[in-house]
């Protein structure tokens, strides 16, 4: 006979009740024991969950779910809550199924049993009384059978969110020896002064070479030859000075194999020197292409539109006569929306438009880092050339594509579809890059989602620590170029510069064994965000990313943005979605232009407006507000010239450009 939860619930009731409260559960404290499943999904919906305590218990969806392949289980994943907490009750919504779901406490490595539900209840709240005193509380499943839709804990005290992210260890099984050579370290994470131990082993007898360094291009802290008999596995140890990473490279008869473990990847510092004049050099930037009219080029593609999203390929003005390419997808629905931007990995690959968020209820916009066709391939006489560009700030190639992504926020800006406020950014490898770039420089940008970031402490070679693509000293360095310009242009490229001033939400992942974005470029960059954030560890990952972390990212735009998705929205038709009403602006007039004592501006609309003047040299040089319909300013005290004039509404930004002359 199945056991009924209000019965539990009286009994649980019954018992002495000290200061309870319920515990806030943040995604940070939950550390992955296994390669597979999102054990995040326990803890991901507890305002949904309600107070099951007081009989009050929601009804949450999201499940720990591996796949049904039962190889994978039994699957385990723990609770940090950063400080020991005397645990009451601990609530398991029991969806459907029926397996063991077991409960531990402790500390990693020596766990008790706590309990063990057998989930033989239907979309109920299972009850359990576990007065406790521990820092973690573990979790396992044992088979695909178990579904648990969300864990709620009652305490005496909160948890500590975690400082900085999340640096524990993060365990994993050793791989298999077939079908080949293979490593692993016997610890995901170390810390300084720790000896470090990586092992080996092998279905071959014979010669293994190694390398154990920050990363591929660096100085090796050892290398050498194993003299390996199959079947005898192999300990190679280190001990780190410093934080970072070990990437231990091994080869063996053509065989390959890439093994990582971190050392106190929280503690990685910038290595690259910020310039004196980076804020100066970007802001400059900003208002010269803010002095360029958008001149947006909208054309419908019913190809890649559908019941749920209409799809429209975009063309910008930037920079130099550049333009910026790419595509946006506008819900079905009527809006407002929040707004994703999507930036491209390396490579000259045709854009396709980012669909799957639009059929979810958000505006997406994605983008190409070239100045061509997002429907062909760029060719090789154009793509990311000249190959020496990084020897100037003012020429290197990324500029055009940093300053097409805050255009890329302009158009958003532009569309009466967006809110005006929940603006995301998101990208792997270069786009990762580019979009801790792109946050960092556009205070518009309220969240940021990245995997794998490139464009990490480019300083890092010069040290003999890891840098991250796309490696412009060493590059310079085979080509035969001066290092340290190199050193002081490229500085104004690299992406920890930029993650200092970005404050908001982010989702970050790593690789451990990445060869490309080493990890700790990644973490570097990480290190220096300041506001809310988690680190997906890719303990086992290369330069791809962790098998969840779309599906983790997916997430983390529900938890953030606001979405409606199709059909639960009032659906709206393409011809009410025309080109027209995205492109309707408000009318803004600005006289007299060349202007000596008086400057007036006049609107059609009475909203609350932003103006400011700043001079070329980017500094800003006036700012008020503006209510109702015109404006008037007092110009014969300012200095003869050309500046550029900004006016911010609530959804557009207009940019002139006036002289002033006596």
């Amino acid at each position: 006979m199945k056991p009924i939860w209000p019965f539990l619930l009286l009994l649980l009731l019954s018992q002495p009740i000290f200061a309870q409260q319920k515990l806030s559960l943040h995604p940070s404290m939950m550390i992955n024991e296994s390669p597979v499943g999102n054990p995040i999904n326990l803890i991901d919906e507890q305002t949904e969950a309600a107070d099951p305590l007081s009989g009050n218990g929601g009804q949450p969806l999201n499940d720990w779910f591996a796949g049904w392949n039962s190889s994978l289980y039994p699957i385990f994943a723990y609770l940090d809550f950063g400080q020991e907490i005397e645990l009451q009750h601990l609530f398991l919504y029991d969806l459907n199924g029926m397996a063991d779901f077991r409960v531990w406490y402790g500390s990693p490595g020596n766990w008790s049993l706590l309990l063990s539900d057998p989930l033989n209840n239907y979309q109920l709240w299972n009850a359990h009384n576990i007065n406790v005193s521990t820092r973690y509380l573990r979790f396992s499943m044992s088979n695909p059978n178990a579904h648990v839709g969300e864990l709620v804990l009652y305490g005496s005290e909160q948890p500590i969110l975690p400082q900085g992210g999340s640096c524990q260890d993060y365990p994993v099984p050793f791989p298999e020896p077939d079908p080949g050579l293979s490593a692993k370290a016997t610890q995901s994470m170390y810390e300084v002064g720790d000896t470090a131990q990586f092992q080996i082993q092998s279905n071959q007898s014979g010669t293994i070479a190694f390398r154990l360094a920050p990363d591929r291009f660096a100085p090796a802290f050892m290398e050498g030859t194993i003299n390996y008999q199959s079947g005898n596995p192999t300990a190679l140890s280190y001990i780190p000075e410093a934080p970072g990473f070990l990437l231990l490279e091994l080869s063996q008869n053509g065989q390959e194999y890439l093994a990582g473990a971190g050392v106190a990847a929280c503690d990685i510092e910038p290595v690259t020197e910020k310039p004196s004049d980076f804020d100066t050099f970007w802001e400059t930037q900003k208002v010269a292409l803010q002095v360029v009219p958008i001149n947006t080029q909208l054309t419908y593609r019913s190809d890649k539109s559908s019941p749920q999203q209409n799809t429209y390929k975009i063309l910008l003005n930037n920079i130099d006569g550049k333009k910026v390419h790419g595509w946006v997808s506008i819900p079905n629905c009527e809006g407002p929306f929040p707004a994703i931007l999507h930036l491209p990995p390396f490579g000259k690959q045709k854009i396709g438009p980012a669909t799957d968020m639009a059929q979810e209820g958000a505006i997406t916009v994605a983008i190409s880092v070239h100045d061509y066709d997002v429907e062909q391939t760029v060719p090789d006489a154009i793509a990311y050339k000249p190959q020496d560009s990084f020897q100037d700030r003012e020429t290197n190639y990324f500029k055009w594509s940093i300053l097409g992504c805050i255009r890329a926020i302009d158009f958003i800006y532009s569309l009466e579809e967006f809110n005006g406020e929940d603006l995301a950014v998101t990208g792997v490898s270069q786009g990762g890059g580019l979009s801790i770039i792109t946050a960092g420089l556009d205070q518009r940008v309220k969240y940021l989602a990245q995997g794998l970031a490139a464009f990490g402490q480019h300083q890092g070679y010069a040290e003999d620590r890891a840098s991250g693509f796309p490696y412009w000293l060493k590059v310079g360095e085979d080509m035969g170029l001066d290092d340290e310009q190199i050193l002081e242009e490229t500085a104004y490229y690299d992406a920890v510069l930029f993650a200092e001033y970005f404050e908001g939400p982010s989702f970050n992942a790593v690789g451990y064994n990445d060869p490309v974005c080493p990890p700790a470029t990644v973490f570097a960059a990480y290190n220096q965000l300041s506001g809310e954030k988690s680190m997906l560890h890719g303990v086992d990952t290369e330069h791809n990313n962790h098998p969840d972390f779309w599906e983790m990212r997916k997430d983390f735009w529900k938890n953030h943005l606001p979405l409606r998705p199709y059909p639960d929205c009032e659906v709206i038709t393409a011809e009410s979605q025309s080109v027209e009403r995205r492109e309707g602006k408000e009318t803004i007039k600005v006289f007299p232009n060349p202007v000596t004592t008086q400057l007036s501006i006049q609107s059609e609309k009475s909203s609350q407006k932003i103006v400011e003047a700043y001079r070329l040299d980017g500094q800003l040089h006036y700012q008020e507000q503006m209510n109702g319909t015109l404006k008037k300013i007092t110009t014969n005290e300012w200095p003869t010239g050309i500046y550029v004039l900004k006016i911010q509404t609530e959804k557009q930004i207009e940019v002139r450009k006036i002289i002033v002359k006596r």
